[in-house]
């Protein structure tokens, strides 16, 4: 893979990255997996050979601003994915890149979060291309030459490799705690279907709600946190527990 060349600070995380994470790398590159690191942006700063292989490109050509590996409708829904993940939330992504030659792929997305002396300093997602799994052709036994349980049992074992090294999600967050009096009932529900990794929608629907009273009880946390965003306000309340 290559590193993104950056101002000192951005040089500065890169070095911690390469310090504390370089086995990390080397396990991806063994398991013929992607990796991606990047800033809490969004920004790329690291692209490993494999993955830069599934996007075909060299890598130094995916370094930076990597909104043009979306789509564009998507821009928003991954900007609150990236802070979901920021707050803790480390539950795996089906995600669609897409080349610059307009082609797309889908990959499986296993986010972890680099940080230094409790700060963040990155985000890197391992992954899985999907593109290449394939469906299966008959109903009955397969024997061991059978290239679908070949397919099938390899992402078998690349996932349970990545799922033993990913990160545990984070204790629970006793909603009882003293800093949250002043949260009422009903935002204490929103909030512990955020904490959950809840979208707002689908709180929505939980709680038999429109979307529009979701933002509003969020909005009231933000004031009463002094926090800004559905991110800031799940990393508040886990630095609780």
């Amino acid at each position: 893979g290559v590193m993104n060349d950056a101002p000192e600070q951005t040089e500065r995380s890169l070095g911690e990255i390469s310090e504390r994470y370089g086995s990390l790398l080397k396990l991806v590159d063994e398991l013929n997996c992607g990796l991606l690191i990047t800033d809490g942006q969004g920004h790329t700063l690291y692209v490993n050979r494999r993955l830069a292989q599934w996007m075909r490109a060299e890598p130094e050509a995916l370094l930076g601003d990597n909104r043009g590996w979306t789509l564009p409708e998507q821009a928003q829904e991954l900007q609150a994915e990236r802070e979901l993940i920021l707050g803790g939330d480390m539950r795996a992504r089906l995600l669609a890149l897409r080349r610059a030659d307009g082609t797309t792929f889908p990959v499986l997305a296993l986010p972890h979060l680099l940080d230094s002396e409790g700060a963040a300093i990155g985000l890197a997602f391992l992954m899985i291309e999907l593109s290449t799994v394939q469906t299966a052709r008959r109903i009955g036994e397969v024997d061991d030459t059978d290239p679908v349980l070949s397919t099938l049992r390899t992402m078998a074992m690349q996932l349970h490799q990545l799922v033993n090294i990913a990160p545990s999600m984070p204790p629970p967050v006793d909603l009882r705690h003293p800093a949250l009096r002043e949260i009422s009932p009903r935002e204490l529900e929103v909030l512990d279907l955020l904490l959950q990794g809840e979208r707002v929608a689908a709180i929505a629907e939980q709680l038999y709600i429109s979307d529009h009273t979701v933002r509003n009880h969020l909005k009231s946390m933000f004031r009463k946190t002094a926090t800004a965003s559905q991110g800031d306000l799940v990393r508040w309340v886990r630095d609780l527990a």
